[in-house]
């Protein structure tokens, strides 16, 4: 009877807690079952914001080409651009008639001309207007549309000229390098739906996200101030109509903060507006003078990365399309708090301090990738009092669930091959595969993460991988992990070479034998994980002198390669299991007695990304912690996107790199906290919770977030304790007619 008693009170107690007060049922993704609620109370609709018309929540809201959006800022006035000038005439086919024998259907045909001759007449009509006009197609039967070369400056006046509906700047597109889906940076952003939001204007301007980590490269070119700035003003309004934090209001506040600050050095930019290393207590917060790693920009990169890039050129362009990154809240200015540096970091007052003065600043949301390698509620009563302080201050603070695994996938001791204990699993539970009450360790979630009053992210394996792949046999795609070393990066390769996969773990005896009979040299060398540490596997391959070590993983998903005492001047990177799996497709050759696949690998630098799926087939991924904590509260609570995420390379001003993990998960929700944040001081809505914005966030959050089914087992939902409300959904959060009032710990009803 002891068995599963846990699982059972954890159920009753979620079950019998939950207190539906706004429930109207609104439409949502087809691909989810639909959750019929059994009790509801109205709500007057005139004080709800609505969604938009035709528009189910969830569903991708068609943006309004009308409006000045990213092509306004990538063209001058003279320069020539290929443009839609649609006419307010319906086309053939909207008028009614079926496209069906329609080049015999004479009523058809002559409506079509009709629209013809409209557009001849159109077509002078702007040349009397002094427009220089280059027809290129009229467009009659499925859209009224005249395409054409003009000046970018003469947009304008043509859209005043009668029946002009719109006029637009047409997309151009490249040949497909590889693969079959278009290049696209938009993979997790799609995946909770900040596309949706960011088309009715939640970007997160007038926001502050607060990250605590390991510091920000502030001069990266994704938290460059004059793109953040031109965004604001793209639109015409002026920075003086946003709630941004100002010099003069960190100098007004310093007082009020847990840190001694110069306002002249810890105020960077617009964007920038506060930086400060909590640790060290000075003003390095990059990654240049300690070993923090470059987690914290990476961090901010996918929490606020701007939506525009310099172009160069004195102009800016669409970060998406260039440097396929970009922040789910891209308007949010950024304040730093690096609490990992020189002095080593973080305790639990390092993080709370930083905290504190967030709040004092006025952060919307506050991200803590950060937490406990111990399990459970790994924290003192002070810091939890502390913790529950924090709830009517309106922050949204977010934290990682950690990367722990469940509870029995950690029962059996496992190492994963190589030398390095760091990622071995230890024996947690004398009696590995059974649940007893007496046990204390099944909820994973380590602190801060296991606050009550913390909204707790999981991860999600990302449905697409953006990065520069290797290209293997013109067929295999293969993205890869880099790690900061000594060596060369990969894209510096750029070309076509041989490569040499010895199905073998990197020995010295290895590459000495097939080297024997084929060279290596200026090759990609490809060996396995596992058995002897990464560095070891670059090291014993330099007297080869090959182009690039990579190395593929022995088990699914990816990680980053300790490389410390990598001595090598080439590149190393990491591939998947399953990019291997594929370049091995073919028979081996015997050389030097060991399996060796050959072939060409075009080593690209470019990005591209490869789509596996939509959102319906995400998985939970297999490290994110969960389990049953010791409260029978909730944790995680919520779901986001922490598999193969791209972002921001903090040790340089303008890389990209992947990495995963719930660290990666935190900051999609903290910017979409940020876009609530905008949301709601727009629309006056913090008065459903009285006044206080956070509940409301995170009730909105956890109300229209969409519970995730298991891939391998379709007919199954992931059990709440591992998804918590399920994969977050930003757009129709800000589209609820209804939601479900969360507590002050945003996981028992009120």
């Amino acid at each position: 009877m002891k068995r599963l008693l846990s699982l059972l009170l954890a159920a009753v107690m979620m079950v019998s807690g939950l207190n539906v007060v706004h429930a109207e049922p609104t439409e949502g993704p087809e691909y989810y079952p639909p959750v019929e609620l059994t009790e509801s109370e109205s709500v007057d609709p005139s004080t709800v914001r609505k969604p938009s018309a035709g528009v189910p929540a969830g569903q991708k809201q068609p943006i309004d080409k009308t409006k000045d959006d990213v092509a306004s800022v990538e063209y001058a006035d003279e320069d020539v651009v290929r443009v839609s000038i649609q006419l307010e005439t319906p086309s053939t086919l909207d008028a009614g008639y079926s496209a069906e024998d329609i080049a015999n259907n004479r009523s058809a045909m002559n409506y079509r001309e009709g629209l013809q001759n409209q557009q001849k007449n159109l077509e002078g009509s702007i040349s009397r207007i002094g427009v220089d006009i280059d027809v290129v197609w009229n467009l009659t039967l499925a859209a009224n549309i005249i395409s054409a070369d003009v000046k970018y400056g003469d947009i304008k006046k043509i859209e005043k000229l009668y029946n002009v509906k719109q006029v637009f700047v047409e997309n151009y597109y490249e040949p497909m390098r590889s693969g079959d889906e278009p290049n696209t940076s938009f993979t997790t952003k799609e995946m909770v739906f900040a596309t949706q939001a960011w088309a009715n204007g939640y970007t997160g301007a007038g926001t502050k996200i607060a990250i605590i980590d390991t510091g920000t490269n502030v001069k990266h070119a994704s938290f460059d101030a004059e793109a953040f700035e031109y965004a604001l003003t793209s639109e015409g309004k002026s920075l003086s109509e946003y709630d941004l934090l100002t010099k003069e209001d960190v100098s007004s506040l310093a007082g009020d903060l847990n840190v001694s600050v110069d306002p002249e050095k810890t105020y960077i930019n617009s964007k920038n507006p506060f930086a400060y290393n909590y640790v060290d207590d000075d003003y390095d917060i990059d990654h240049s003078k300690d070993e923090a790693s470059e987690h914290g920009s990476h961090v901010a990169g996918i929490a606020a990365a701007n939506r525009f890039v310099s172009d160069g050129n004195g102009g800016f362009v669409d970060a998406a399309s260039t440097v396929y990154a970009v922040g789910v809240a891209p308007d949010a200015q950024i304040i730093t708090m690096k609490v990992f540096g020189k002095g080593g970091g973080a305790y639990d007052s390092d993080y709370m301090a930083a905290i504190e003065d967030a709040i004092i600043l006025g952060a919307d949301s506050i991200n803590l990738s950060l937490g406990s390698a111990n399990p459970g509620m790994a924290y003192s009563d002070e810091y939890q009092d502390i913790m529950d302080g924090l709830s009517g201050k309106g922050a949204v603070v977010v934290m990682s669930a950690g990367n722990s695994y469940s509870w029995n996938s950690t029962v059996w001791p496992y190492t994963d091959g190589d030398d390095d204990p760091e990622n071995d699993y230890e024996v947690l539970f004398p009696y590995p595969g059974y649940m007893y009450v007496e046990d204390i360790s099944f909820d994973t979630v380590g602190s801060p993460g296991s606050f009550h009053n913390s909204l707790t992210v999981a991860s999600a394996d990302n449905v697409g991988t953006t990065g520069m792949p290797l290209i293997f046999d013109g067929s295999v795609n293969a993205f890869y992990n880099e790690t900061e070393s000594t060596g060369a990066r990969m894209k510096t390769l750029a070309g076509t070479l041989d490569y040499v996969y010895i199905d073998g773990i990197g020995e010295a005896e290895e590459y000495e034998a097939v080297n024997a009979e084929i060279s290596l040299e200026g090759k990609v060398v490809i060996v396995n994980r596992g058995e002897i540490s990464f560095y070891v596997k670059g090291n014993n391959a330099i007297e080869y002198n090959p182009a690039a070590v990579v190395v593929a993983n022995n088990q699914p998903g990816t990680l980053g390669m300790a490389l410390d005492s990598y001595t090598g001047s080439f590149p190393m990177v990491l591939i998947t299991l399953s990019a291997a799996d594929q370049i091995k497709s073919s028979e081996p050759q015997n050389i030097g007695g060991y399996d060796v696949y050959t072939g060409k690998v075009e080593v690209t630098d470019y990005n591209v990304t490869e789509l596996n799926g939509d959102v319906s087939e995400a998985a939970v991924s297999d490290f994110s912690s969960w389990g049953i904590p010791g409260s029978l509260t909730l944790k995680p609570e919520i779901v986001a996107p922490g598999g193969d995420i791209f972002s921001v390379n903090g040790f340089t001003d303008d890389d990209y790199e992947l990495m995963s993990g719930t660290s990666m998960a935190a900051p999609h929700v903290t910017g979409m906290a940020a876009l609530l944040a905008q949301y709601v001081k727009e629309n006056d809505l913090a008065k459903w919770t009285d006044g206080n914005a956070r509940t409301l966030i995170n009730s909105l959050l956890m109300s229209t977030a969409l519970p995730m089914m298991d891939p391998e087992d379709s007919d199954y939902y992931y059990p709440v304790l591992q998804q918590g409300a399920g994969l977050g959904n930003v757009y129709a959060a800000t589209q609820a007619l209804s939601f479900i009032m969360m507590n002050e710990d945003a996981t028992l009803a009120a």
